[in-house]
């Protein structure tokens, strides 16, 4: 091999190098996309809940929901989880678009993070917030009929479960096979609700949809949360690896005070 091929061969492995270097870092930067974010929300006005919705490039989607009636500084929150879902601490995942909807009563007015300047901009329409389970079951739609031919005991298992720090909490709910066997979808949802009288309403919302997984995570950390009583519930749903349904539904039986 003559010295100029090896030249060319060494220069051609360090452009590839460079270029998987730079297609493992996100498009967002998380520090101009949270300023952009609080811009947003400080100009929106009075809005009675905050909802943030991120697409992934297989499909898989992820959302959070905030009712600024029940929690203290949801702009703050809803930094953070950005910041999470920009550059994760654990799986590493492609990202490919990012809205928050403004909220005030049936008033919506959504924006998408642009990835050239990870500003959220104006569309020229609201987005609907998305129905986890309706997408779920679509894509179930796709899928063969059931069959009897896999029997393993592989679940799908269910758990749901929350951390405090000070006035806020870190909650999760997750799902996962064992022995580890992909299902075709797999839906996780949890939300921290207040007391109200009799009743209980809704404070904050997470909610994971994604395709041919072996388990899945939703989580997310509350905002500060203003005196009172509060509980955790979580929804699971999805198809198994014989394309049955299943469906389960879970409250958290440690509920906690404010």
């Amino acid at each position: 091999m003559t010295r100029m091929n090896r030249s060319l061969i060494c220069i051609a492995a360090a452009l590839l190098v460079c270029l998987l270097a730079i297609g493992t870092v996100s498009a967002y930067d998380p520090d101009t996309a949270c300023t952009s974010l609080k811009e947003v929300i400080a100009g929106s006005g009075n809005l009675t809940a905050l909802e943030l919705v991120f697409d992934y490039s297989d499909g898989s989607i992820g959302c959070i929901k905030l009712w600024t009636e029940n929690i203290i500084d949801p702009s703050g929150s809803l930094c953070n989880n950005l910041e999470e879902i920009i550059n994760p601490r654990n799986t590493k995942r492609d990202l490919s678009r990012i809205v928050f909807t403004a909220v005030a009563g049936d008033d919506r007015i959504s924006y998408e993070l642009s990835p050239e300047k990870s500003l959220f901009i104006k569309l020229p329409e609201a987005e609907v917030f998305p129905n986890l389970s309706t997408l779920t079951k679509e894509f179930g739609n796709t899928l063969p009929h059931p069959t009897d031919s896999l029997r393993l005991s592989y679940g799908p298992f269910h758990d749901l479960g929350y951390t405090r720090t000070g006035s806020s909490v870190t909650y999760w709910a997750k799902s996962w096979t064992d022995p580890a066997t992909t299902l075709p979808v797999m839906t996780a949802e949890s939300r921290i609700l207040m007391k109200s009288g009799l009743k209980w309403v809704d404070s904050c919302y997470t909610g994971n949809t994604e395709f041919y997984v072996k388990n899945i995570l939703a989580q997310s950390t509350s905002p500060p949360l203003p005196t009172g009583t509060y509980k955790q519930t979580a929804h699971f749903e999805g198809y198994k690896a014989d394309y049955s349904w299943y469906e389960q539904n879970l409250e958290n039986s440690n509920q906690f005070t404010i």
